[in-house]
């Protein structure tokens, strides 16, 4: 069942209040049952679950830009095929719920089905070489043809991959924006587009842990491309760690491109050099997370 306005409210004002930490918003919920019940309740009941500093926190009144993010929510929700999921919603994606901090809300835009699909993060260098975004394409190719749900990120140059096959492929594809959704954002009927940003906010407004919440919707991480410091790596580490599988192509000794991939591989990645390598373990994967 969708959120009403005042519930979508709730959700965001408990989950967006400055110097609230994740596990206190969630200690309060476990108390009080309901974000809205966490708000009315009276500020020396939430001292005693929270601390005076914190139940302060949440009975001061919203800023204009906590009112204006929760505005641009309910307008948001209200065209076709836009859904707030809060955290215990049947249709919350089960790969978050796995980690130390879930976030509050997910904005989605398209099948809510798809949000509990396991699917395989794709991650490479936004700057790739010829070759990999050859390899891109090809790898693509054969796991969409294997019937895999493939996700990246939006602004790495994969959506343009990924469409290349939607007309001719039956298999989903979600894209992970790391800005807000907004009401022309497009995806098609097998498409899932995400976001834990309240629609409309911009990349820079941004928490530093996006990318690394948004890579826990994965079971499994392919990282063709990626420099040795850099967001792809970090982010595949943390998946590591999270439990998931991690694939790295590797490639050149000398090429800049390859050395994330190569320090993965060394971490524990499995290497691949065909995306037939890796179609039986992800299936495997998926198969075990059911």
């Amino acid at each position: 069942m969708a959120l009403t306005a005042t519930e979508l409210a709730a959700w965001i004002q408990i989950s967006s209040t400055a110097g609230l930490a994740p596990a206190q918003w969630r200690a309060a919920l476990r108390v009080f049952g309901s974000p809205e019940s966490v708000l009315s309740a009276s500020r020396t009941a939430l001292a005693a679950v929270l601390g005076e500093a914190d139940a302060k926190r949440l009975k001061a009144s919203p800023d204009a830009a906590l009112l204006d993010s929760i505005e641009r929510a309910r307008l948001w929700a209200q065209h076709p095929g836009n859904h707030c999921i809060e955290l215990g919603s049947e249709h919350y994606p089960p790969g978050l719920l796995e980690l130390p901090d879930p976030p509050a809300l997910i904005y989605a835009q398209g099948d809510l089905a798809l949000t509990r699909l396991a699917w395989c993060l794709l991650l490479c260098s936004p700057n790739a070489s010829r070759e990999g975004q050859l390899n891109a394409r090809q790898f693509a190719s054969t796991l969409f043809d294997a019937g895999i749900a493939l996700m990246c990120f939006a602004g790495t140059g994969f959506e343009a991959e990924l469409a290349r096959f939607i007309a001719t492929h039956t298999a989903p594809y979600c894209i992970a924006e790391q800005s807000g959704l907004t009401i022309t954002t497009q995806v098609g009927v097998r498409g899932l587009a995400v976001s834990l940003q309240p629609p409309g906010t911009k990349r820079a407004a941004q928490t530093r842990g996006t990318p690394l919440t948004l890579a826990g919707l994965a079971r499994s991480v392919l990282v063709i491309e990626a420099a040795l410091h850099s967001s792809a790596v970090s982010t595949a580490t943390w998946a590591a760690e999270c439990g998931r599988e991690i694939f790295a192509i590797p490639g050149s000794i000398h090429a800049p491109l390859s050395k994330g991939c190569h320090r993965l591989i060394k971490d524990g990645a499995k290497l691949v050099e065909t995306a037939r390598d890796i179609v039986d373990d992800v299936k495997r994967i998926n198969a075990l997370q059911g």
